[in-house]
């Protein structure tokens, strides 16, 4: 009798996880297709969702607090158009607005309020565009005496220098970029006709192959190794002075954009 009901509740537990199965499989068809009616309607509502939260990212981003150097730049501007964003280099000197004109003679003599001052202004080379993301961006500054404009710039010959300093700051008025450095290296300005890579002539709208071009001249010439390199794609940005271990030498700095 007792083996009779043992059979019972093993029969009848049998029973129930097959029923079970079968509830389970039931509500997930049905849940199933319930879903496939609704995928459309789903897909839309999660479109306006994601386009009401990028808007309200938009409108965060705009009225975000300005930093002290987007707020300078914006009063400088009101005297002089030509300024166009702020370089600064954290733990440096180096914290100064930046000019473009059509040439690159004039800020060479000129401060950022267009007066004559033999320190000039740091300016972007004329033929760049800031916003032009496959560029190389071409800053030029005076290599002066007191350590001021691009003077600290030479200090990064001191491998521990550039170890505490790997980023370079660019602001525009609405827009705080940042840069890794990826190559420093000692140039100068060659004769025209000589077959040399000139790092001062990769700049605007920059071809895959120019662009790996300049990347691989940069690495070549930088003074140790860094890891850090740049793919097609990433703006570059070149810092370049005076450097007088030779007639028309020249220090330069190339980072990325992050």
């Amino acid at each position: 009798m007792k083996q009779l009901y043992n059979k019972f509740i093993k029969i009848n537990i049998i029973i129930l996880i097959f029923s079970l199965i079968f509830v389970i499989l039931s509500l997930y068809f049905k849940f199933l297709n319930l879903y496939k009616e609704s995928d459309e309607k789903n897909y839309q509502k999660f479109f306006i969702v994601n386009n009401s939260i990028k808007n309200i990212i938009d409108i965060y981003q705009t009225k975000q607090v300005k930093t002290k150097e987007q707020i300078k730049l914006e009063e400088i501007q009101e005297n002089n158009s030509e300024v166009i964003c702020w370089l600064k280099i954290n733990g440096t000197k180096i914290n100064y607005p930046v000019a473009q004109t059509n040439n690159n003679d004039y800020y060479l003599e000129h401060n950022q309020y267009k007066k004559k001052d033999k320190r000039g202004c740091l300016f972007l080379d004329k033929d760049n565009q800031i916003d032009n993301k496959n560029s190389n961006l071409i800053i030029y500054g005076h290599n002066m005496k007191n350590q001021t404009m691009f003077g600290e710039l030479l200090m990064y010959k001191n491998f521990n220098f550039y170890n505490n300093h790997k980023l370079i700051e660019l602001s525009t008025k609405h827009v705080v970029a940042k840069y890794r450095i990826i190559s420093i290296f000692a140039s100068e300005v060659f004769y025209k006709d000589q077959k040399v890579f000139k790092y001062y002539n990769f700049k605007n709208s920059l071809t895959k192959t120019e662009y790996e071009t300049y990347v691989k001249g940069i690495k070549d010439l930088s003074l140790y190794n860094i890891d850090e390199t740049a793919e097609y794609g990433e703006q570059l940005l070149t810092l370049s002075t005076c450097d007088y271990y030779k007639k028309d030498g020249r220090f330069v700095i190339v980072a990325k954009k992050i």
